[in-house]
């Protein structure tokens, strides 16, 4: 596998995408919400083999995928969805790749 098409991760056997980032800095997030009589819970759905939570942190992906993904779930599930905006950015850590090595050898 090419580094650039993502990182494998042996014992999980878990493939992860790891694509360029275009954005220079996201300060909002869309996500999608589904709603039921327990509350609400993040929608996810299948994409490319994976499931992926609905969430978008450009209009274009929001517009493109997000929204008519959660149209079709809203119509297979009978769940209405609520589409959420999050703009409070907060930086809460940062997590460096040597600090995470660390902690895997040390666990």
């Amino acid at each position: 596998m090419k580094k650039s098409e993502g990182l494998f991760l042996e014992e999980e056997m878990t493939v992860i995408h790891n694509p360029k980032n275009y954005l220079a800095q996201i300060d909002q997030i869309w996500a999608v919400l589904s709603v039921d009589e327990g509350g609400e819970g993040v929608v996810a759905a299948p994409l490319n083999g994976m499931t992926v939570p609905l969430i978008a942190a450009d209009e274009a992906r929001l517009n493109s995928f997000v929204i008519p993904m959660a149209q079709q779930i809203a119509v297979i599930s009978g769940k209405k969805m609520r589409l959420v905006k999050f703009h409070n950015r907060e930086v809460v850590q940062e997590i460096f790749p040597i600090e995470a090595a660390n902690h895997e050898r040390h666990s």
